[in-house]
């Protein structure tokens, strides 16, 4: 039966990992730094190495109560609500503001022209 599908869909598993590959590379690749450095910049004058480990830390942690909340309920309840919690950071992401440190580097450059 396995089989059956596995030659009716033989280009599924090409879309599913092209499509991966480029959420990952710019999931990761192009907004961790980002993500990173504006953590950074925010907490400072905390170390650079606290908050990057932090941040890390609280998306370890999500991660495993994500996979046990799917355990627990099922696949598709569970991809239901991280598609609403995914959109929810959409719009909160919105509203992040500008650190200070890049307010004053562009005033610095605005008074050097």
């Amino acid at each position: 039966m396995l089989e059956e599908k596995i030659h009716v869909y033989p280009y599924r598993w090409v879309v599913f990992f092209v499509f991966a590959f480029i959420l990952g590379f710019f999931l990761l690749g192009a907004g961790a730094p980002v993500g990173f450095q504006y953590c950074a910049e925010v907490t400072r004058p905390a170390p650079e190495s606290i908050s990057q480990g932090l941040l890390l830390f609280t998306g370890q942690v999500s991660g495993i109560l994500f996979i046990v909340f799917m355990n627990l309920v099922g696949i598709t309840p569970a991809m239901m609500i991280f598609i609403g919690l995914a959109l929810i950071n959409i719009l909160l992401s919105l509203g992040l503001k500008k650190s200070k440190m890049i307010l004053a580097s562009r005033q610095i450059d605005v008074k050097q022209m």
